[in-house]
């Protein structure tokens, strides 16, 4: 078993990676491991993982990887922490191009969360997406 350090400093590793765009040509079965490494942490039980884990994922969003990324999100948005959420959120508006349905339905159940700030920025955010329409 991998302890949280190893997996912090590995997920660190992954968001520097796709933040330099250091896999822009990468081969699709490599990125599909990432993937599933990703998603795998994104189920820990410590937080900090969970956090880096959306943080990747995130930043791996392509045409072949939105489906399990958005889904994996979408449950997240149930459950997790403010700051998972609020991390997820703040994409939100970089998401729209990729797959509209599936971001409003993350934005629909931030308009319902229990948190005060997530709710208010979900509230927002459909209120900026209603005016776009």
């Amino acid at each position: 078993e991998i302890d949280e350090f190893e997996k912090i400093e590995a997920l660190k590793a992954l968001v520097s990676v796709f933040e330099n765009d250091y896999c822009s040509d990468m081969d699709k079965s490599i990125l599909f491991v990432i993937l599933q490494f990703v998603l795998g942490l994104s189920h820990d039980a410590n937080h900090d993982v969970r956090y880096y884990a959306v943080k990747t994922l995130l930043l791996m969003i392509t045409p072949d990887t939105k489906d399990p990324i958005l889904t994996r999100l979408s449950k997240m948005m149930d459950y997790d922490s403010f700051y998972v959420k609020s991390l997820i959120l703040n994409q939100a508006e970089e998401l729209m191009s990729i797959s509209p349905e599936m971001v409003d339905f993350i934005i629909q159940k931030a308009t319902v969360d229990n948190h005060y700030v997530i709710r208010t920025r979900g509230r927002e955010l459909a209120e900026k997406n209603r005016l776009e329409s």
